[in-house]
């Protein structure tokens, strides 16, 4: 047996696979955008900064001049929007 078509059958399978793993994550995030974007402009923004830039609670409520209390009550919100 030839090592190096073996590497090369394993190292084709394995592109093949991330590939399609790609082709489904683009999807979901496709997904996921569109049901962002279809929310209020308050929740879309908070949805963003909270999970897309990562902000903490502190800092998305800094970025939105509310508290965080209150952050977290638009959140629930938009929450219960994406579940229909």
């Amino acid at each position: 047996k030839d090592p190096m078509a073996e590497y090369a059958s394993k190292l084709d399978a394995l592109e093949r696979k991330i590939a399609g793993m790609i082709v489904r994550l683009e999807t979901e995030i496709f997904r996921i955008e569109s049901a962002i974007d279809d929310l209020p402009a308050r929740e879309q923004r908070l949805i963003r900064l909270r999970y897309v830039d990562g902000l903490s609670w502190r800092k998305v409520g800094a970025a939105m001049n509310y508290d965080e209390r209150h952050c977290k009550r638009v959140h629930r919100n938009a929450l219960e929007l994406l579940r229909g």
